[in-house]
């Protein structure tokens, strides 16, 4: 501080000679610095020190910073806001559809159509949903009131503190819904022979024990070495399912070698999507959505999933 003082004051006298001489003191006081931090981060890492680590990294990324909270005066602004916050980021048979329709336990969406309505009668109403859903598949358009949602805003913790600590829980579409078990089924099934042998999320038959059981395995092998040593990376994704951008998942499902017609349906699927916050009893303006894919939906989990499929290692021979 004091360096930079005298550099202000040098600057206010209009000496130059004085500003250049407090200058190069302050640039070796930053480098200095810098060694003297990068020695201490070595030295935690050399001791195994993870609390001093770890207070080094959140006074570095200014972790433990409280916020104001922004909360707007009123509901009908504060629910906007939150809707603005979250947009940062083939049927076999009639039986078949039937069956996905009698499966339909979730709320009501913004097409009024509850599951006690679509369960109580889906033999009746599954010759009718059928012909739409081919539809929606031959055309490769999913209809705009099928992709609206209501957005909840779910508070994350007891006293939410700024927008991020709202989890947003998309309500949508019953038939939309039992449209998705379908169309998701079919692209599993095109996708699942290449799938990352390590991926546990949101994949069938398997768990989050069985990610724990594996990386133990893994890493009590490795020190079995006389030499060996493990140091394990652990990455958290904000708004996870907001991150995914439609035109970078149809990439990866190209690249996957997925049909034509289910990624020009999944398109129509994530693009355009009409939606609204509501916040306690407030409802928020209309607004489109073409990022991310909606927390709540048949289909987001798988497709994130996807979507980080080829996060692997770039060491082949790394696991055994």
């Amino acid at each position: 501080m004091d360096c930079i003082k005298m550099k202000k004051g040098a600057f206010k006298l209009g000496d130059k000679a004085a500003v250049r001489a407090a200058q190069k003191d302050l640039n070796l006081k930053i480098t200095s610095a810098r060694h003297q931090h990068k020695e201490r981060v070595e030295q935690n890492l050399a001791e195994c020190n993870t609390k001093k680590l770890w207070d080094s990294i959140r006074h570095m990324t200014n972790m433990d910073a409280k916020k104001k909270p922004p909360f707007a005066r009123n509901e009908i602004t504060r629910a906007n806001e939150l809707n603005n916050f979250y947009m940062r980021f083939n049927v076999d048979n009639s039986a078949d559809c039937a069956d996905v329709l009698e499966s339909t336990k979730k709320a009501t969406g913004p097409d009024g159509l509850s599951a006690f309505i679509l369960q109580s009668f889906a033999e009746e109403l599954s010759p009718v949903w059928m012909k739409l859903f081919q539809f929606s598949m031959d055309t490769y358009t999913v209809p705009r009131l099928w992709k609206k949602s209501i957005i909840l805003a779910i508070p994350k913790k007891v006293s939410p503190q700024e927008d991020n600590d709202y989890r947003p829980v998309a309500i949508t579409s019953n038939v939309f819904k039992s449209l998705e078990k379908i169309m998701i089924e079919k692209l599993r099934t095109a996708v699942e022979p290449a799938l990352d042998k390590y991926q546990f999320a949101y994949t069938r038959n398997r768990s989050t024990s069985d990610a724990i059981a594996t990386v133990m395995h893994l890493v009590l092998k490795h020190l079995e070495n006389p030499a060996g040593y493990a140091r394990l990376l652990f990455v958290d994704f904000s708004s996870a399912f907001n991150l995914i951008q439609p035109h970078i998942l149809l990439k990866k499902l190209v690249q996957l070698n997925v049909n034509p017609f289910l990624i020009r349906w999944y398109y129509s699927f994530l693009s355009n999507r009409p939606q609204q916050v509501k916040f306690n009893s407030a409802l928020s303006d209309l607004a489109v959505c073409s990022t991310g894919a909606p927390q709540g939906c048949v289909s987001s989990p798988f497709l994130f999933t996807l979507y980080t499929n080829d996060c692997v290692s770039s060491e082949p021979n790394q696991f055994s």
